[in-house]
């Protein structure tokens, strides 16, 4: 739609969830905006019972 990227989307490790995929961008005021996407809740108490032992 013509947004410009500052960066690829990212994968993003956080600590007790697991992998937050994240973008900024510039929206047209010129404004930047950092979108994240959560893991589900599923794929969180995964990371959970894998990593926090």
């Amino acid at each position: 739609m013509g947004i410009a990227c500052y960066a690829e989307p990212m994968n993003l490790p956080l600590k007790g969830y697991g992998t937050v995929k994240a973008v900024v961008f510039e929206e047209p005021d010129g404004n930047m905006i950092e979108l994240m996407q959560l893991p589900s809740g599923t794929e969180a108490l995964a990371y959970r019972q894998q990593y926090t032992k």
